[in-house]
C-alpha cells in the first residue's frame, strides 16, 4: 500500500508538470526518430486512470489532487481538446494515438462519477462515437473499399501491423460504447490481416499460425533463436510489417550477428514475389523497418487478443 501511494503521488505530480505548450514530443536524442505530433490524447488517458486511482485509494495524505473529481474534470477537458485539434480525424489508433483507448475509460468513468458531475461534461458518448465514427469511416472509404483483402491502413506508410491492431480495437471499442455490431466485420478483417489474411500469407506475430518471421531483427532471437520457424521461438513477438519497399535497400546489422538462412521456394522466408503498389516486406535480420518486435507492438497485441478472447 505504501508503494502503491507513492506511485499515485507520483502520477500526479508528472501530469501536473506536463508541458502543454510543447515544441517537441519526440523523447529521444538526437531528435531524429520515434516523431509524435497528437498530445491530448495522452493527457486524457493519463487523466483518466489518475481518476480511477484516485477514486478507489483510501490513502490521499499529500496528493496534490486528492478529489477525484478533479482528474474526471481533467479527462473531459483533454477528450475536448483532443477532439478539437486540428489533427483529430487525421491517425486512428496504434502506438502514438490512443485517444480511443482514452475514450473508452472516459467513458467507463461516467458510471464511478456523481450524476451532477457526468451531467456537467462537455465530452458525450454521442461525440465520442462521432468522433470515433468519422475516423472509422475514412480508414474504410480510403483505403478499406479499395484493397482486396479490406485492410484499411496503407501499407507503404510505416507502422502497419500497429495500425491494424489499432483499427481492429478502435472498431471494438465502437460497437462497445455504441452497443452495436456496425464494425463487427471491419474489425475482425484487420485482424486476420495481421494473422495471415494479406498479400504475403503471413502472420506478423510469431508462433501464431503456420507461417510467420523467422529471422528477427532482434538481438537474442538472433543470437540463441531458430532462425528456420522451429524452436527455440520468440513466441508472441510483433513485427512491424509492409513498408514502403524504398525502405528494404540498403539494410545493415550490428557486428556479430547471425545471417538468415539461404531462402528458396514462398513459404520459407521469401516473400519479394509478393510486393506490389510500392509495398513490401522482408522477414531478414537486416529489416529492422519490417522485422524488429517492439513493447508497443506487443501491448497492441495483448490487447488485441485479450478483446477477441473475450468476444
Amino acid at each position: 500500500p505504501a508503494y502503491a501511494h507513492q506511485c499515485l503521488l507520483w502520477g500526479q505530480t508528472i501530469f501536473d508538470r506536463a508541458a502543454t505548450h510543447p515544441s517537441s514530443l519526440v523523447t529521444t536524442a538526437p531528435h531524429d526518430f520515434y516523431p509524435e505530433q497528437e498530445w491530448q490524447d495522452d493527457m486524457e488517458l493519463g487523466a483518466a486512470e489518475l481518476f480511477r486511482a484516485t477514486a478507489t485509494t483510501s490513502d490521499l495524505a499529500g496528493l496534490p489532487h486528492p478529489d477525484p473529481l478533479y482528474w474526471f474534470g481533467q479527462a473531459d477537458h483533454w477528450a475536448q481538446e483532443y477532439m478539437l485539434s486540428p489533427l483529430d480525424g487525421t491517425d486512428t489508433f496504434n502506438l502514438y494515438d490512443i485517444a480511443a483507448l482514452a475514450h473508452l475509460e472516459l467513458t467507463e468513468d461516467r458510471a464511478f462519477a456523481p450524476a451532477k458531475a457526468v451531467a456537467g461534461m462537455q465530452t458525450k458518448p454521442a461525440t465520442v462515437l462521432e468522433d470515433l465514427h468519422d475516423q472509422l469511416a475514412a480508414a474504410q472509404r480510403l483505403f478499406a473499399a479499395h484493397d482486396p483483402f479490406g485492410i484499411g491502413y496503407h501499407y507503404v506508410d510505416d507502422d502497419t501491423v500497429a495500425h491494424l491492431l489499432g483499427l481492429f480495437l478502435e472498431a471494438r471499442i465502437y460497437d462497445q460504447i455504441a452497443g452495436s455490431h456496425l464494425y463487427e466485420g471491419f474489425a475482425q478483417r484487420q485482424f486476420d490481416a495481421v494473422l495471415g489474411r494479406n498479400p504475403w500469407g503471413l502472420s506478423f506475430v510469431v508462433g501464431a499460425g503456420s507461417r510467420f518471421p523467422d529471422c528477427l531483427h532482434h538481438q537474442v532471437a538472433n543470437l540463441v533463436g531458430s532462425l528456420d520457424g522451429r524452436p527455440p521461438l520468440l513466441l508472441g513477438a510483433v513485427v512491424p510489417g509492409p513498408v514502403n519497399v524504398g525502405e528494404l535497400s540498403g539494410l545493415s546489422a550490428a557486428e556479430g550477428y547471425r545471417p538468415c538462412p539461404a531462402r528458396g521456394a514462398p513459404g520459407a522466408g521469401n516473400y519479394a514475389q509478393f510486393n506490389g503498389r510500392g509495398a513490401g516486406y522482408a522477414d531478414n535480420v537486416l529489416a529492422d523497418v519490417s522485422n524488429e518486435p517492439s513493447d508497443d507492438l506487443a501491448a497492441l497485441s495483448l490487447l488485441a487478443f485479450t478483446t477477441e478472447a473475450q468476444g
